[in-house]
């Protein structure tokens, strides 16, 4: 029985750790429009855990939730939105996931134009 509370506790823990990766991958984004496009740029996790990242996205003015359309990036941290989305103004979230789907607390940018 004290094994199992020690487990548990053990179990809790990592899930917090997770859900603070948002810190690890930064409280920013740097994000530019070129000719070839818009591009955002983040800072990686520094989690060892962490094997990829996921872009949610909505059309500006819709908030953006874990139920948001989503593209799972891999492990970039630099993309090019302009070939993954359609021309528009967007919000984008950015959160981790773990190699189990534990997935972080999304990091937020709003009002992104993609040419």
């Amino acid at each position: 029985m004290e094994t199992k509370k020690v487990q548990y506790t053990w179990k809790v823990y990592l899930v917090m750790a997770l859900l603070l990766i948002p810190l690890a991958i930064g409280a920013y984004f740097a994000f530019e429009t070129a000719i070839g496009g818009t591009t955002i740029s983040f800072p990686a996790s520094k989690s060892e855990e962490v094997v990829g990242y996921k872009m949610y996205y909505e059309k500006e003015g819709t908030e953006i939730t874990p139920d948001s359309e989503f593209k799972k990036i891999g492990n970039k941290t630099n993309l090019n939105l302009s070939i993954i989305l359609s021309s528009g103004t967007y919000n984008i979230g950015i959160s981790s996931y773990d190699k189990d789907g534990n997935e972080s607390n999304m990091n937020l940018l709003r009002s992104i134009v993609v040419k």
